[in-house]
């Protein structure tokens, strides 16, 4: 299953907005990090060292050839309330919360480009069975294949549609934006319908079933009722 372009999805109670939009210019004063082809990397291609940005990595816009082709790789700490997407509509988050996040590229054997998203996060999100909020645990661990043009990666949905093989992709560009990047894969990660695994605020079941009483077998339960 691919995924088109990765700066402008949705959040996940609104998935179906997951549609691609031109890349708006930077409001005058916003800072913005952009990293095209940065020499002092080039080690990087041989053993992957990520790049510790230290909670500055807002406006960082990367050239996805060049990240795969170089193998660099950026990890941070970047509080939650900045993936504005994400928590647009979800309840008040939890004071401090970080996402931890790394982002590398990749280029293997057969020449094809790779970008690997890992993040881990908790958003408060609100249980769709007793209502309440509650902070999720999400792991993302994605590797995406990255395509030189839209065509190109209609072409391999097709032919994956005919295989049955299930890869995510991005379209290539030359500024990609690595939170919005992180952010999509986070909000793709959560639940459709979330929900406490046991929700603290309804009542205990009424009966529990009673694992010596439990029959293991339809025959044990016949065998019962021969002995009564």
């Amino acid at each position: 299953m691919a995924k088109k372009q990765h700066d402008t999805q949705g959040t996940p109670s609104q998935q179906a907005a997951a549609a691609s939009k031109p890349e708006a210019p930077q409001p005058p004063g916003q800072h913005e990090q952009t990293l095209p082809e940065v020499e002092h990397d080039k080690s990087l291609a041989g053993g992957r060292q990520a790049h510790q940005l230290a909670g500055h990595a807002e406006g960082l816009f990367v050239d996805t050839a060049e990240l795969a082709r170089q193998g660099r790789a950026f990890e941070d700490h970047t509080p939650i309330m900045q993936f504005a997407r994400l928590v647009g509509d979800l309840p008040t988050q939890l004071p401090g919360s970080e996402v931890q996040w790394s982002v590398a590229g990749k280029t293997d054997m057969q020449g094809r480009q790779w970008v690997h998203v890992v993040a881990n996060a908790q958003p408060v999100i609100e249980c769709q069975r007793c209502m309440q909020p509650f902070a999720l645990q999400v792991d993302v661990d994605n590797l995406l294949q990255v395509m030189k043009s839209e065509a190109e990666l209609e072409a391999q949905e097709a032919h994956d549609e005919s295989t049955g093989e299930v890869v995510e992709r991005i379209v290539g560009t030359r500024r990609l934006d690595v939170l919005g990047l992180v952010e999509d894969e986070i909000i793709l990660g959560l639940p459709y319908v979330p929900k406490h695994e046991i929700c603290p605020s309804l009542p205990a079941p009424l009966h529990e079933a009673d694992d010596d009483d439990t029959p293991s077998s339809p025959f044990a339960a016949l065998g019962k009722l021969k002995n009564h």
